[in-house]
């Protein structure tokens, strides 16, 4: 099997590694001509147009959102024929300008069936942990009182050395995209976030500096769906703003009586990454395990199966629902400052 990774950045290396890993002979296009030593250097073959794949190959485009149309467009045009499959980054576009083109070449090809060949890259679908806090939920017969959803991480450093920034849905195109998988494979309809208002806390001194909280009640639940990229965040609507460390994945599930909270990728001494914790919590009885949990890998092992079933969680039809679903948040998003941070007194100069 062969995979043709479209985009030598940091997520386009990571795929390199995995698909090599899996066994296919990995092919890599960019279209800065200074990467080819890096690609060399990672042992996989370069890239050229009309190379000849054989019949059956696998398109993985990992660009930045806003090019992905035309990444898709010169992957296309550029191979004698079509792929097994062709996955795309999440989020499929970040503006409705994108969108529309998007579907405008995807209609232009229509006799060739694209639309049945995409996939988004949006693996929480596939988390193991994530499939224990519905297997969780299905054993409780109510609704919980609290679901928080977080996935924080400081991007700054990422920022300032050139990692792609989305400046169309900035922060709301980042971590935001998983969050919604998590949102539906809870079992929520993306259709009750249409009118929300995000609060968009945006620092003062620096646009990239970012975070957004979405607060919703469905029934007896209250949600919140968090996510800050810069230095700063709150574990809660009711505390005050602090430092945002390296990383935070977090799911919380709550009842009068019992809880159950994971730890996606937990960053641990001498635990594996790709590694989730899940602690279970009933009255005084408390339950706590670590378990591989390398959703990426499953999601692009799964492809490598040729009588693969279509999922429609990561097909085009809900991939544009999570587009629109993010565009129209950051449009409708209420944009504050986060106030006085309280910071760890050796970050203070």
């Amino acid at each position: 099997m062969n995979v043709v990774i479209v985009g030598f950045g940091k997520i386009g290396r990571i795929k390199a590694s995995i698909w090599s890993s899996l066994g296919t002979e990995v092919y890599v296009y960019d279209c800065n001509p200074l990467l080819l030593s890096d690609i060399l250097a990672a042992g996989v073959k370069p890239y050229k147009a009309n190379t000849f794949m054989g019949d059956d190959f696998i398109f993985d485009i990992s660009t930045p959102a806003d090019t992905h149309v035309k990444a898709l467009e010169w992957a296309i045009n550029s191979s004698y024929n079509l792929p097994r499959a062709i996955l795309i980054e999440k989020p499929i576009v970040s503006s409705s300008v994108e969108l529309d083109e998007l579907n405008l070449l995807i209609n232009s090809f229509s006799k060739y069936r694209i639309n049945d060949l995409i996939n988004v890259n949006e693996t929480y679908y596939f988390s193991k942990a994530l499939a224990l806090a519905k297997d969780y939920l299905k054993q409780n017969e109510h609704p919980p009182k609290q679901i928080r959803i977080e996935l924080s991480k400081n991007r700054l450093f990422d920022n300032d050395n050139g990692r792609f920034y989305d400046h169309s849905l900035e922060s709301f195109g980042l971590e935001a995209p998983h969050l919604l998988a998590i949102f539906q494979e809870l079992g929520f309809d993306l259709k009750l976030l249409q009118t929300v208002q995000p609060d968009l806390y945006i620092a003062a001194d620096r646009h990239d500096n970012q975070g957004f909280e979405i607060m919703l009640t469905y029934e007896k639940t209250v949600i919140s769906l968090v996510s800050y990229i810069g230095d700063f965040r709150r574990d809660s609507s009711e505390k005050d703003f602090a430092d945002n460390p390296a990383m935070v994945r977090r799911l919380s599930l709550k009842y009068d009586d019992s809880s159950c909270n994971i730890i996606f990728d937990t960053v641990m001494n001498g635990v594996d990454r790709f590694t989730s914790q899940i602690n279970i919590k009933t009255g005084d009885k408390q339950s706590t395990k670590l378990i591989t949990d390398d959703h990426l890998r499953l999601y692009l092992s799964q492809f490598l199966n040729a009588d693969r079933p279509t999922d429609s969680r990561t097909g085009l039809n809900n991939s544009f629902s999570i587009a629109t679903t993010l565009i129209g948040l950051k449009e409708r998003s209420v944009i504050k400052q986060p106030g006085i941070i309280t910071r760890k007194k050796e970050l203070i100069t």
